[in-house]
């Protein structure tokens, strides 16, 4: 069974709004096991490394949502950025210490079924476009996907977080 922390529920929900939250993603849910964390997105299409469990930052590049039913299905593309010193301890510590992009690796993250209007979601698009906004994600390698003709690895997300202020690039 899929399983989000209501804590990344709560950032959603907020999106860029001030109140008190949980530390957020600081360590490897226990579920996911030992994660690969020398992996990124191009090793894992180049090698079909389906089932793989990950660690991985990206930078929101693009944000969609499409009505089922009465909820929501939110989805985040987002531009892999590399951990300056990969392992346990590089997502104890906020901001989190991160390389360039090196190319186009991208990952895709959503969430299933959220009770939001459209309007709130469309909100958070904008919020998205006007700033940009990173994700730390936990999960496993579900799938390779096409978007808009570009290979994006589909994670089954156990947890997220996701903020303005997640990051910080070093060169």
């Amino acid at each position: 069974m899929r399983r989000l922390k209501i804590a990344s529920l709560l950032v959603l929900a907020s999106c860029a709004s001030p109140i008190a939250r949980p530390p957020g993603l600081r360590a490897v849910p226990r579920e996911l096991g030992a994660v690969t964390w020398a992996v990124s997105p191009a090793d894992v299409i180049g090698d079909r490394q389906i089932g793989t469990p990950v660690v991985w930052v990206g930078q929101v590049a693009e944000f969609t949502h499409t009505r089922r039913g009465d909820k929501l299905v939110l989805e985040w593309i987002c531009d892999y950025l590399p951990f300056v010193a990969p392992g346990e301890g590089a997502i104890r510590q906020r901001p989190l210490s991160v390389g360039g992009r090196s190319n186009r690796e991208r990952f895709l993250v959503n969430l299933v079924e959220v009770d939001m209007t459209e309007e709130k979601a469309e909100s958070m698009k904008g919020q998205y476009a006007a700033t940009p906004h990173y994700i730390l994600v936990a999960g496993t390698v579900d799938s390779i996907v096409d978007r808009a003709g570009v290979p994006t690895v589909f994670l089954y997300t156990w947890e997220f977080e996701l903020s303005r202020d997640l990051v910080s690039r070093v060169q």
